[in-house]
């Protein structure tokens, strides 16, 4: 009975498999990247619309303007303009959009980026510096407070991930173009052809013109009629 083994990277040379993972990877780090756009994206759209959930693995920054934003024209409810927020509405409401205008500029970036890191991976390399810098910000204005530990853990990974890909990908530009393979049961082998060299050639080039060539001519045979 024979076991026909289906798993497809055991039909791939070790080149073959290696570079199938490098781009594993990169397209990992992408999708990440379309994940922090969405999440961003709908969290601008929730605090807008009076929402009061928030979706971690997305960008601080973006948020952060809309948020104050909202703030400084008096979209919050009145009695939050207590205390250390009195007087901060100090806007129009409809200056608002200018702010909401200027968050969703910041996460379409990010969006470019990820729509043109599918055929250069220097958007990638641009989005990691953009969300390196999201990261420093989202420090510099909340400090690392307890609230804010698993964002700042999903920042990193973020950022490892993106570092990842891009990592991957150049490795995978280094590497040659796939060797010829020829089946051998139910798996495959390797083929590396050596050309001859021009001594090499030469030399047999020789041998087959020095070789006398034979032409067999088919023997007559002759019946005598007694």
């Amino acid at each position: 009975m024979n076991n026909t083994n289906t798993n497809p990277m055991n039909s791939m040379s070790p080149l073959a498999a290696q570079r199938r993972a490098y781009e594993a990877k990169y397209s990992g780090a992408r999708v990440n990247l379309l994940f922090v756009v969405a999440l961003t994206a709908l969290n601008i759209i929730l605090l807008v619309t009076g929402g009061s959930s928030y979706f971690l693995f997305s960008a601080s920054i973006p948020y952060f303007i809309a948020d104050i934003g909202m703030l400084l024209c008096g979209k919050y409810p009145p009695d939050m303009y207590v205390g250390e927020l009195e007087g901060m509405a100090i806007f129009e409401p409809s200056v608002v959009a200018v702010f909401i205008i200027i968050a969703l500029a910041l996460v379409s970036i990010y969006l470019i980026c990820w729509f043109f890191s599918k055929k250069k991976s220097g958007w990638l390399i641009s989005a990691l510096i953009l969300f390196v810098v999201d990261t420093v910000g989202m420090l510099a204005l909340y400090g690392i407070a307890l609230d804010f530990i698993l964002d700042i853990v999903l920042h990193g990974y973020v950022i490892w991930s993106l570092v990842s890909g891009i990592r991957a990908h150049n490795a995978l530009m280094k590497l040659p173009e796939d060797e010829p393979v020829c089946e051998a049961g139910d798996g495959y082998i390797t083929v590396d052809p050596i050309a001859p060299t021009a001594d090499e050639a030469a030399e047999e080039a020789a041998v087959t013109e020095s070789v006398p060539t034979t032409e067999e001519t088919p023997k007559e045979e002759n019946s005598d009629n007694t």
